[in-house]
């Protein structure tokens, strides 16, 4: 549960930070409660920034990986 939490609220993070994500976020929301009603407009925020926190936890995984096997490179002889 508290890794869940972590990307929500990393997620979250984002989204309150980019304002353009923000703006997505709530199209995202105003179409699940036309087509779902207000289940989907209590969800889809909730999923809309747990994918985000997950995408973006990727993101930094496969940098972190990447700057590691840069490093770990024998030089060129």
């Amino acid at each position: 549960a508290g890794t869940v939490a972590m990307f929500l609220v990393g997620g979250g993070i984002l989204v309150h930070g980019i304002s353009v994500l923000h703006h997505w976020q709530i199209a995202v929301t105003e179409f699940a409660l036309t087509n779902l009603g207000r289940l989907g407009e209590v969800f889809a925020p909730l999923l809309f920034d747990g994918l985000l926190g997950v995408l973006a936890g990727v993101v930094v995984v496969l940098i972190h990986h990447t700057v590691v096997s840069i490093k770990t490179k024998e030089p060129a002889n």
